[in-house]
């Protein structure tokens, strides 16, 4: 399903801690349709980021991010819209569900079950639930500039080279980003071939 959230190849950070935590979505980014050997099928893929005030990283002293990948689909048993009920605390509306803008949870808080993913010798942080905050919780305000990228939107690769390279990876990746530079319909340049800036820290 693409949910296991791990640290970029080559970090070194401690896993974030195990229980439930309050996020901060910040991030919200059209991965484009990658192929499923699972399914054998082709699905719209979306990463969503979130800050988690209360876990502090300790190399600069900003808040741990993490982050979710979904298919981007509202079909009743799709794991996005389980998350996104269980975070609203409320099911969708049938007008919702004929078209929901996921670019409104940008700045949202919500609560989140954390539990750790042995692999090998590493130790990687799982997202396993969201949850609306408690009734009396003051949402924080995010700390990190709150970003979307759309494939759809062509301005949008203006963006594409200040994303984590992680995320670049995954776009580039993408059947969608594959047969826009194939194509090159709209004029944009092949991001594969331009040198990589240096990471942001997201």
């Amino acid at each position: 399903m693409g949910l296991v959230v791990k640290e970029p190849e080559g970090g070194n950070y401690e896993p974030i801690p195990e229980g439930v935590h309050i996020g901060v979505c910040i991030g919200v980014y059209d991965l484009g349709e990658h192929y499923s050997q699972a399914y054998n099928n082709n699905a719209k893929k979306l990463l969503v980021q979130w800050e988690l005030p209360d876990v502090c990283d300790t190399e600069n002293n900003k808040p741990r991010l993490i982050s979710r990948r979904y298919t981007s689909s509202l079909h009743e048993k799709s794991q996005l819209r389980k998350d996104l009920q269980a975070w609203r605390g409320k099911a969708f509306t049938p007008k919702e569900l004929a078209g929901f803008d996921v670019s409104n949870l940008l700045g949202k808080a919500c609560q989140m079950q954390i539990t750790h993913h042995i692999e090998g010798a590493k130790t990687y942080s799982r997202i396993t639930a969201l949850m609306s905050l408690s009734k009396g919780m003051q949402p924080p305000r995010a700390t990190y500039p709150t970003i979307v990228f759309d494939l759809d939107q062509v301005d949008s690769f203006d963006k594409l080279r200040t994303l984590p390279e992680w995320i670049q990876k995954s776009i580039k990746e993408s059947i969608t980003y594959k047969s826009m530079i194939s194509s090159n319909a709209s004029g944009l340049p092949d991001f594969n071939s331009l040198p990589d800036d240096d990471d942001l820290p997201f």
